[in-house]
Order: structure tokens, then sequence, then C-alpha cells
């Protein structure tokens, strides 16, 4: 750098533009003399971020392609997952539709195997119907059969050549003395009738409900019945029997009606008490109503309050349908040292002949003292067949034979039971008191030491 030739500053200027070209050279010298190095040293620099970059950018390649090599596997697994899932949604589809044919083909099959089932139950029920209609028509015609005035003229004259029979009998069978205590006063006996109550109207449905709770009480104290003698068993059974008909009638009926009237049936066929009314379907009431027929039963059903006197000689129709009308009663019927009054008093009595009121069994009853006294006809199977049950299990200590009504069959079957039993005949005329006392003494011994 060459200083001005020529200024004011020229003489100054000169030494210091010396000393600066100096420094120049020098600094051009040492630049020249350090460039190789330093360009060394900027190219391994530049070469070692190269390096240092392209191991970077290697590491994170391989990192996304682990990512992406991970992405990927999941991706299969996704996959063959999914095609899993719809192979299993296929097979269970079609287990689905085999399983809905399966189904279809099984209830065809049974609507086909119910056909002929429900056809024979409309046919089984169809011949119970007639079946049932066939009994009651029986039994219609067997009861109007009973009631015919040739089958009693037929029974009184076979009953003609059995008399003899029976007074021979009735004097040889032994003479037991009874002691055993009435059954039908035990106290679970009649509490099973008083706990009904008098049947009444049913105006309300709290009234229908009430009066089917207290018949379905009285039926559940069945076990008490076989205590009360065979009459107050038949009229006790149709007095429940007139009082469930009543309830069937009521515009709407309890429910739980039938099984009563089962339970009832039931307890009749076992017992066989004798013909109840009211418990076949083609039963009608007999006084108009079924509650009239409820009352009827149940004032039968009271004991009497007093010995009631006999009337006087009944009509002639009155003789066609009763043994020999109850004597008059004296003022003592009975004497009181009469040698025969303690060994009928307890005795357990079936009386046997043709129809007698209530009345004259009460004064017969009350006027000999026995303990019970039922009564039966001869003229209905049943009827007999119950008497030799009852009579061979022990129920009676004495059976009295009025023989001019009873059927010759009837007491052929009566006697057998009664010799099997060892229980008395005692056959009479009639059902008066002087007729009864004069076959008491006639074919009892007296008690000796009453």
């Amino acid at each position: 750098m060459a200083p001005p030739a020529d200024g004011p500053h020229a003489p100054l200027l000169g030494p210091f533009a010396e000393a600066l070209d100096a420094a120049l050279e020098a600094a051009i010298a040492r630049a020249c003399r350090d460039a190789p190095q330093r360009a060394g040293e900027a190219q391994r620099t530049a070469r070692n971020q190269r390096r240092e970059r392209r191991d970077a950018a290697r590491a994170v390649l391989t990192a996304a392609q682990q990512d992406l090599q991970a992405a990927l596997d999941a991706s299969r697994q996704a996959e063959r997952t999914l095609l899993q899932a719809a192979s299993e949604q296929v097979q269970a589809v079609g287990a689905f539709h085999r399983a809905e044919g399966a189904v279809m083909a099984w209830r065809a099959e049974a609507l086909e195997l119910m056909a002929p089932v429900l056809v024979a139950r409309a046919a089984a029920e169809a011949a119970v119907a007639s079946a049932e209609a066939a009994l009651a028509a029986e039994q219609t015609l067997l009861d109007e059969l009973e009631a015919s005035p040739e089958l009693q003229a037929l029974e009184r004259a076979e009953q003609a050549s059995f008399d003899a029979r029976i007074a021979e009998l009735g004097r040889t069978l032994g003479q037991p003395r009874w002691t055993t205590p009435a059954l039908e006063h035990t106290p679970d006996a009649t509490a099973a009738i008083a706990a009904l109550g008098r049947p009444r109207p049913l105006k309300s449905a709290d009234d229908v409900a009430a009066e089917a709770a207290r018949l379905t009480a009285a039926i559940a104290r069945r076990d008490a019945w076989p205590a009360l003698s065979m009459t107050t068993q038949t009229l006790l059974l149709a007095h429940l029997a007139a009082r469930l008909r009543a309830l069937q009638e009521q515009p709407e009926p309890p429910r739980g009606l039938r099984p009563l009237f089962s339970k009832l049936t039931a307890w009749s066929a076992a017992h066989r008490p004798g013909f109840v009314h009211g418990l076949a379907q083609a039963h009608g009431p007999q006084t108009g109503t079924w509650l009239a027929d409820a009352e009827r039963t149940w004032d039968a059903l009271q004991p009497p309050a007093a010995a009631p006197q006999p009337a006087s000689a009944p009509s002639a129709t009155s003789r066609k349908r009763r043994e020999t009308p109850a004597d008059p009663l004296p003022a003592d019927p009975l004497p009181e040292d009469w040698p025969w009054r303690d060994r009928l008093r307890d005795a357990r009595v079936l009386l046997l002949g043709s129809d007698i009121t209530q009345d004259q069994l009460a004064l017969l009853r009350t006027t000999f003292g026995f303990a019970t006294l039922d009564h039966t006809t001869g003229h209905k199977d049943r009827r007999v067949q119950a008497s030799q049950t009852a009579i061979t299990t022990g129920r009676y200590d004495l059976v009295i034979i009025v023989s001019r009504w009873l059927n010759h069959q009837a007491s052929k079957s009566i006697v057998h039971a009664c010799k099997a039993a060892c229980v008395t005949i005692v056959q009479a005329d009639g059902y008066g008191i002087s007729t009864l006392k004069a076959a008491f003494e006639g074919k009892l011994a007296p008690d000796v030491d009453g």
C-alpha cells in the first residue's frame, strides 16, 4: 500500500504505512501457512458432522423400520384374528341354522305325535261325560224301580217266608251286655257340626267367601265324622253337598269347590253311610232350592229338645209307607223296675226296616236309653253293604229287624254279619214302643243284676 506522495500528513503516514504493510504481509504469510491445517480441520469437522448426521439418520431409519415392522406384524395378527373370527361366525351361523332346522323338525314331529293324543283325550272326555250321563240315568231308573209298588209287593212276599228264620236266629244268638259309650257324642264330632252354623242366604261377595271358608274348615275336620251315627253321617254329607251346590249357583262362585266335592264323594265311598243326595251332578234340589235343602237337613241334624208325643193314628196313606205306627206313649212307658232297662241302656243299635221319621227315632232312643240308634232300609245294596261293614267292625251292639218290609236277601246278609261279629238280633213286627218292648222281653234275657 503506497502512502500518499504529498499532503500535510505525508511525513507521519509513511512509517505507519510501512508498518501496516509489514503486518499485512506477516498476516498473509501466517494465513497461507495455517490455511492447509485449518482447511484440514474444517474438512475433518465437516466429515465428522456428516458422519454424525448419517449415524443419526441411520438410527432414526432403523427405529422407523422397526416400528414399521411392528405395525406390519400387528396388522398381520389383526388380519389373522379377523379371519378367524369371521370363520367362527360362519360356523356359528351354520350351527344356528342347523339347530333351528332340528327344532322345527322336532316341533313338527311333536305336533304330529300330539294330534292323536288330543283326539284320544277328546274322545275320553266324551266317553266320561257319556258314562256319567249313563250312570245318572241308571241311578234314576234304579230309584224308580225301588220305589215301584210291584217291587215293594215282591219284597213283602219274600219277607213273609223269612220271618220264621229270623225269629229262630234271634232266639239262638247270644246276649252280650253293652257298656261301650256312644261315639256320636264325642266333642270333636259335635263341634264338626256346630262349627258350620245354620245356612243363610248369600247376599254379597263377603257372604260367599265366608260360606266357602266355613265349608272348607268343616270338611277339613272329616276325620271326626266316623264317630257320628250312620244316619247323622248321611244327613251331614247331604247338608254339606246342598250348601256347596248353593255356592255353585252364585253369579261368581268361589274357586276350589270341585276338590271339596271330591273329598265328600271319597269319604262317602270309603265309609258308605248311605245314599247322599247332592253329590251327583244330575241331582237337583228336593225342596225347590239348594238353600232350602240345606235348611231342611240342618234342622234334621239338630238333637231334639225333648221326646215328642206320638201323633194320633196315621192315615191309610201313611200306613202304606211305614211299619206299625208308634204306640201311644203311656204316662210311664217303661216301669222303673223293668229288668231289661239296664240291659238296653248305652247300647248302640241298628234298626232295619222301612221308612221311619226322625221324631220316631228320637222317641225310641229316649225311651229305651240307647246310646245311638241308626236306621236303614234294605232296598239298596250299597246301604246293606254299608250296614254289614259297620256291624263287622264293631259299631253296633244290637240289631233290630222289622221283618215285614225287609228284603229277604238283605236279611240274610245282615244275619251273617251279626253271627260273624257276635251281635244280637231282635225281630219285631213294627216300630211301636209296646211292640219293641214285647220283642225285647221275648228275645233278650233280663238283666237280673241291674
